[in-house]
């Protein structure tokens, strides 16, 4: 039996799509048991307008304060001793829960990560993996928004954690890595990005070398290795132009008759295509590094993307994914 805690005060949708999601995720996985962080008589008033309460998989721990998205994230935490998100990285830090499911500050998820359940052995800094959609296969971005000024070590570890993380999850034997920059040719970039690659490429791995924005999508590698700044700024760039790509092909199938019958025939491959670019779809993201679980979610998730968050640290802590990476990493 997994046990996760969700920070149920965490996300702009918060409480009502933490309990949805929670309810969701307890329907479709009878080996999971949850425990919502937040104030305790908000959160059962809230679930039992919904479902009835499975009293022996769903759990409560009150708390008094929540951090919110304006909130400075060192800061908020330090001060925030009882938040829904403190508290809930304290019941995995202290053994009592498995992972921690956030939408809320992502800053604060970091440095509470860091703090409370510390760096796993050789680590210098944790690195949110994201999984993102190419035209023939899914392939890992690391870091999507943890460490926004990294150092040339950290990213190589990227690449090592990336690959571990690729290994594991999407079972590649040998994932290819590539270092993100403005141009392919070695010698390309800032100081950061020339320094990371010579380092990277005396690592035992398959490494392409640097690739551009262009090949993010339709020549990607397994694993982009770049800075949290660039990479948060991929990560929402894509959601953006996903999001507006499917309301555009909306605006043209609606706009006659014919693209209306064309629409209706096509309608499978459409619903296929939005599947795979909804970003809900592939739940919260892995932040690598530290010595626990820990899924962080977009601040903007629907029940959706949380009950999938469910799903993404079964899978990881069934594949026992911490453990895979602190044995391996030494290796490479």
């Amino acid at each position: 039996m997994h046990h996760f805690v969700i920070d149920a005060m965490g996300g702009d949708n918060a409480p009502d799509c933490n309990i949805l999601g929670a309810k969701i995720a307890l329907e479709k996985y009878p080996d999971v048991r949850l425990t919502l962080t937040g104030p305790e008589t908000e959160l059962r008033a809230a679930y039992a307008k919904i479902a009835p309460i499975p009293e022996e998989r769903l759990h409560f721990y009150n708390t008094t304060q929540v951090i919110t998205m304006e909130d400075k994230g060192t800061e908020a935490v330090r001060k925030k001793k009882d938040s829904s998100l403190s508290r809930a990285f304290d019941l995995v830090a202290d053994g009592k829960a498995d992972a921690v499911i956030s939408a809320g500050n992502t800053a604060a998820c970091v440095f509470a990560a860091t703090l409370k359940l510390r760096l796993l052995p050789k680590i210098e800094r944790v690195g949110i993996a994201c999984i993102l959609p190419g035209s023939h296969k899914q392939f890992v971005l690391i870091d999507a928004g943890a460490n926004t000024d990294p150092r040339p070590s950290h990213l190589a570890q990227y690449a090592v954690m990336g690959v571990l993380f690729s290994k594991l999850i999407h079972e590649i034997d040998e994932p290819e890595v590539g270092l993100m920059n403005v141009g392919t040719e070695e010698g390309k970039g800032t100081d950061l990005t020339r320094e990371a690659y010579d380092r990277i490429k005396k690592l035992p791995l398959r490494f392409r070398g640097n690739i551009e924005g262009r090949d993010l999508y339709e020549n990607s590698v397994d694993v982009v290795v770049t800075d949290g700044f660039t990479g948060n700024v991929i990560l929402k760039t894509s959601e953006s132009i996903a999001s507006a790509m499917m309301r555009w092909i909306k605006q043209e199938i609606t706009s006659s008759a014919i693209t209306k019958l064309g629409a209706i025939l096509a309608k499978p491959a459409f619903l296929k295509v939005k599947q795979r670019t909804d970003y809900e779809e592939y739940g919260g993201m892995p932040l690598l590094g530290v010595d626990g679980l820990c899924l962080i979610a977009h601040g903007s998730s629907s029940h959706r993307s949380i009950h999938n968050s469910v799903r993404v640290a079964r899978l990881a802590a069934e594949k026992q994914l911490n453990k895979f990476i602190s044995e391996h990493i030494s290796q490479i």
